[in-house]
């Protein structure tokens, strides 16, 4: 399969955990003591962003030569694909890389924090902001790879 393809999937993978979290968001406005919700959610934002970054490691190792090295590479992997390389213009603009930041950041502490811990309030605003930020994930993405089909595939 072309890799331009393999990354479609995977962006069709980020809308479809935006539907979820909009569907589980409906619910838990009706129902945010039931703490499974509240975990759903959460496993759905770790989602979201861990399929961006699978999206971006392709992107680096494909066009930049590799990932960021040391402790704090998924930073500098999320920072790098906000700016252009030498092999590429830039994959996402500096407002999105600002947004995924959050979710990266969210990511971390859930995979650091025990599931009955988390709390709907603190997960609400992204949440609430995952529509918007997938969609512009997926819109500046696709844009990336119409533009580098031909050395990506």
């Amino acid at each position: 399969m072309p890799f331009s393809d393999k990354l479609s999937l995977q962006l069709q993978e980020l809308e479809q955990l935006s539907t979820m979290a909009g569907d589980l968001s409906r619910r838990l406005a009706r129902e945010s003591e039931d703490h499974a919700l509240v975990i759903a959610m959460g496993a759905v934002l770790h989602g979201f962003y861990s399929g961006a970054e699978r999206i971006f490691r392709q992107i680096a190792t494909a066009l930049d030569g590799g990932l960021p090295g040391g402790e704090h590479w998924h930073k500098a992997l999320l920072a790098s694909m906000a700016e252009a390389a030498p092999s590429r213009s830039p994959v996402i603009s500096a407002t999105l890389h600002d947004q995924l930041r959050r979710y990266l950041a969210f990511r971390h502490a859930f995979l650091n924090t025990p599931p009955h811990r988390l709390q709907w309030e603190r997960l609400k605003p992204l949440a609430d902001d995952l529509k918007p930020t997938g969609e512009r994930t997926v819109s500046e993405v696709r844009r990336f790879v119409e533009e580098f089909t031909d050395r990506l595939d």
